[in-house]
């Protein structure tokens, strides 16, 4: 079943999280899995946002990471290091 089907309607928890990670994991055909961010053009505020992050000398994803790795830190979040197999 398509993943996007199969939880549309369904809110990711702490519970099902590892289901849906290999929901992507088993989708994505090549090394990397994509999540995107969507800027509106037409908003002055995250056009702004937009090109500080590109100024930042790593890369959009690299700084991404780093964000979200620092702000789960501040929160006393422990990031739980992981692997995910393909299933053949």
């Amino acid at each position: 079943m398509n993943r996007k089907l199969k939880w549309r309607n369904l809110s990711i928890t702490q519970e099902n999280v590892g289901e849906y990670l290999q929901d992507l994991y088993d989708e994505t055909k090549g090394q990397y899995i994509t999540q995107g961010v969507s800027f509106n053009k037409d908003d002055p505020y995250q056009m702004g946002l937009l090109r500080l992050a590109l100024l930042e000398p790593q890369s959009f994803s690299g700084f991404c990471k780093h964000l979200l790795a620092k702000h789960f830190k501040s929160e006393g979040k422990t990031i739980k290091e992981m692997s995910l197999s393909r299933k053949h």
